[in-house]
Parts: structure tokens; sequence; C-alpha cells
């Protein structure tokens, strides 16, 4: 044993020691940064507006034509929870605003325009279609991405817009791959369970905890330095959002969700394997949920490939909510 017989000895062994905690800690504000700025930074708004443009030039959509046919109308909204703007279009198959609303939420990578082609769905069935940008894409002007999690407080908020604007006309909330997740945990964070009428999810993600753990497993850590890394990025953004990691499963948002709710999902997908929306399907109540699985599709690829399925499943779920 070491001993320390001067007060001058006593004083550099302390010094010493906090500069390694010092050094410890700020080592782990470091990692939690890290691991916060990767969950948050996940694509930028210019960027996705391009990347829509030359998705939607890929499959031959003519979208001056789409909004000119269908009333497209700009709008931005302030957000009620947060300091920023969420930006979309409103689109009706006439010049009626009083009609029942499907919210359409895009996923990762693109902006709202990217849904315009399954929303001539829904527009000629004779329903409004609101679509508009999340966090941190299009002209959302909102920095980051929140784990889905600040991304159901921009929905309450276009759902709250649309209902002002169309009172007691039925609104109606679809979501693909990312979005679907923000409309999932969207009906138990904001009880938008108790103010829409349905809802389908396409290829919904379910578990932003699972996205992370593929993140980590890259670095080819051993479990405990794995457990270690999910630690250190759950306190960060325990710190920095307000809420952990335990937070951002959607079936925990889902189970007193007792409408009706289409999920369609994919065995051929790698993005939201199909063991996601089996999840979701198994934490909702029982009655008014269905789950339609493909064997074929890549991801949100469901639509393309099978368009008949995916019109009457749909057609089917907006019949059970006019009833």
């Amino acid at each position: 044993m070491i001993k320390i017989r001067s007060k001058g000895g006593r004083k550099i062994l302390i010094g010493v020691l906090a500069l390694l905690l010092s050094a410890t800690l700020l080592a782990f504000v470091w990692i939690g940064n890290q691991f916060y700025d990767g969950g948050t930074i996940l694509n930028k708004g210019e960027e996705t507006i391009d990347n829509s443009k030359k998705h939607l030039k890929q499959m031959g959509f003519d979208q001056e034509a789409f909004l000119e046919k269908y009333s497209g109308k700009s709008f931005t909204t302030a957000s009620s929870f947060h300091d920023h703007d969420i930006s979309g279009t409103w689109l009706q198959p006439d010049h009626t605003k009083k009609r029942p609303t499907v919210i359409m939420v895009h996923g990762l990578g693109g902006d709202h325009t990217t849904v315009f082609p399954i929303a001539t769905l829904f527009l000629e069935k004779g329903y409004n279609v609101v679509a508009y940008d999340q966090r941190n894409s299009g002209h959302n002007t909102a920095s980051r991405n929140g784990f889905m999690h600040l991304e159901s407080d921009d929905l309450a908020d276009i759902v709250a817009m649309v209902q002002k604007e169309n009172a007691e006309q039925p609104v109606v909330l679809w979501g693909t791959s990312y979005g679907g997740g923000t409309v999932a945990i969207g009906l138990g964070k904001h009880n938008l369970r108790n103010s829409v009428s349905g809802v389908v999810l396409d290829c919904p993600l379910s578990s932003m905890t699972y996205m992370i753990r593929l993140f980590i497993a890259d670095m080819h850590l051993d479990e405990r330095s794995e457990a270690f890394m999910m630690g250190i990025g759950s306190w960060m953004t325990k710190i920095r959002m307000g809420i952990g990691y335990n937070e951002l499963e959607v079936v925990d948002y889902v189970q007193e969700a007792e409408l009706p709710v289409l999920i369609f999902s994919s065995k051929n997908d790698d993005v939201t394997p199909p063991f996601m929306a089996e999840d979701i399907y198994q934490a909702l109540p029982e009655g008014k949920k269905t789950l339609i699985t493909v064997e074929d599709s890549k991801h949100i690829q469901i639509f393309d490939d099978h368009p008949e399925l995916y019109i009457k499943s749909v057609e089917q779920l907006l019949s059970e909510i006019e009833q």
C-alpha cells in the first residue's frame, strides 16, 4: 500500500483523482452526445427535398399536375410544443374542405411529397389529404429528429389543425416506416386514439432501441460494452430530450387504441422486419385490428407490388369507419 505522508502529496493525489474523474465524465458526455447526435440528425431538410424530387421523377409521377388536380395548397403552422414551424400540403378532391381527412406521415430520407402517389387512393375515395413534413425534413424547421417521440408532437398539432377546420368530420391517420412509428406513439402519448377514427400503418417502425442496437452492432463490442453504450446513450437522451431509450418502444403506446387499425408488412422487408408489425398488432386490443403480410415486397413497396390488395384493404377500413 502506498502511504501519502505529506499534505502536498495528498493534494497531488486528490488533484490526479479529480482529473481522472473529470476526464471520465467528459468521456461519458462525449460518447453520449455522439449517440444523441447519431439518433437525432438522421437526415437534412434540404437533402430530403432533393431526394423526394428524384424519387417522384423516377416513378414518372407528375407532381405539378397532381397538385393542380387536387387543389394542393401549402400551409405552415407553428408547433405548440416546440420552437419550430411545420409545413405541408392540403389536398382536396374538389374545393370542399368540410369532408373526412386523411393525415399522411412520411418516413425518413424524404419529405411529405413522397406520399403523394398513395394519397391519390384516398383522394379518389372522396377524402381530403393533409401531408406534412416531419421534423428535420422538407421545410419543417426543427433541426433534429426526435426518435418518433417528438415527431408525435407535430402530429398532434396537425390533427388539431385539421379538426379545427373540419369540426365533426372523421380523421384517419396513415403513416409509413418511421412515420408509422410517429402515428402509433401519438395514439398513446397524445391520446389521438380518442380523437381520430382509424389508422393505417405501412411497414411501421416499432422500436428505436432495435435500430440503435443495430448501429452499435457495427462496433463489434462484447455484451457488457454494448450494454454500457446503450446506457450512456439513454442517459444523454434523457438529459437532452427528456426521455430515455426505455420510452421509445411503440408497443407501449398502442395498448389502449380501440379503433380500427390496418397494418401492412412484408416478410422481405429488411428495414422494418415483419416482427415489428407483428409486435404492434399483438399489442393492440382485440377486435378492430387487421394485419396484412405479403411475402415478396421490399420496404414500403407493398402498394406498388400489390395495388389491388392494398386498395381493397384500405377500402374495408374506410367502410368500417364510415358505418
